[in-house]
């Protein structure tokens, strides 16, 4: 029945529904009415009143329908629309979720630019938004212009904790620079960017090198990158007294094994000219092993005693 009403009109499924209900509608009417007063003969006036009933049903039913799907298409088209970005200036090192996500980021690339920074790392030039990988080529060119970084504020005279600067009424604490050989895991924690977990990497490392003799060692360190290190670099400083020396006339295999930057190999063949040629005399005859490279060397002198 429905193939063959759909020849003369278009109906969809809900409308096919309703046209079957109105029918049967108006056939249980008639049905009733005849019941009612089998005998008795509908007078004019009657069934005027019963096709306005009729008729008042249908436009309801109509005026519903399209209600209906006027609603539906309006919350489809709410649903669908997409959030505009709203562009202001702004410094990268100073958003928030929500900032980033108001400039057009998605939560998940919001959340990845915070926790870079949240991290320690931080953004010097507009050019930097680029090395963040969550941030696409099309999203940086419509940034890129609205990056505003404030300059970071340089203190050139250090005020110890009591003394006053001049023209100022109270005493003004500046961060210390910290000693990295003797300082313990609590000093440690004291650098911007050195948490507990570092500070313990650190001074594991530090026992295992005997020292160190230049801060460019902290990024042999486990997990801790240039960012971080650039951030470190100028709140501690290197007391190479402090280095725990090995004698290299003297040193068996398990105590040259300490430092990190020689192999197995490179162990056995420092014993093995020893043992060959006698003591070592300078650095330089360090020189004389050929799977020593002059890199290795450079590393392993500030360690060893001759």
């Amino acid at each position: 029945m429905r193939q063959w009403i759909n020849q003369y009109f278009s109906l969809s499924k809900r409308e096919f529904n309703a046209v079957l209900f109105l029918i049967a509608l108006i056939a249980a009417l008639a049905l009733c009415a005849y019941l009612v007063s089998p005998s008795a003969e509908i007078s004019a006036k009657e069934r005027e009143t019963f096709r306005a009933e009729i008729e008042a049903l249908v436009a309801s039913e109509r005026v519903g329908y399209h209600n209906r799907t006027s609603d539906m298409g309006s919350v489809l088209a709410t649903a669908s629309r997409p959030t505009a970005a709203r562009l202001f200036y702004f410094d990268p090192n100073k958003m928030q979720v929500d900032d980033w996500e108001r400039l057009g980021l998605s939560p998940r690339q919001a959340a990845a630019v915070v926790k870079y920074v949240t991290a320690g790392g931080s953004f010097k030039r507009p050019e930097d938004l680029q090395k963040m990988y969550t941030i696409s080529k099309v999203q940086y060119q419509r940034l890129a212009p609205f990056v505003r970084i404030d300059a970071p504020v340089k203190q050139e005279v250090i005020v110890k904790l009591g003394e006053r600067m001049p023209g100022v009424g109270l005493p003004v604490r500046t961060r210390e620079v910290i000693e990295l050989n003797t300082a313990d895991s609590a000093r440690l924690c004291e650098i911007d960017g050195v948490g507990p977990a570092f500070a313990r990497r650190i001074i594991v490392y530090r026992q295992r090198l005997g020292g160190f003799f230049k801060k460019e060692q902290l990024l042999e360190v486990f997990g801790l990158d240039s960012v971080r290190y650039n951030q470190i670099a100028p709140q501690v400083s290197i007391d190479v007294t402090q280095l725990r020396k090995i004698n290299i006339n003297t040193a068996d295999h398990a105590t040259l094994k300490r430092l990190p930057y020689l192999r197995y190999k490179q162990i056995n063949a420092l014993i093995e000219y020893r043992n060959q040629h006698g003591s070592y005399g300078h650095a330089a005859d360090l020189a004389k092993i050929t799977i020593l490279t002059p890199d290795i060397i450079e590393r392993v002198v500030p360690y060893l005693t001759f």
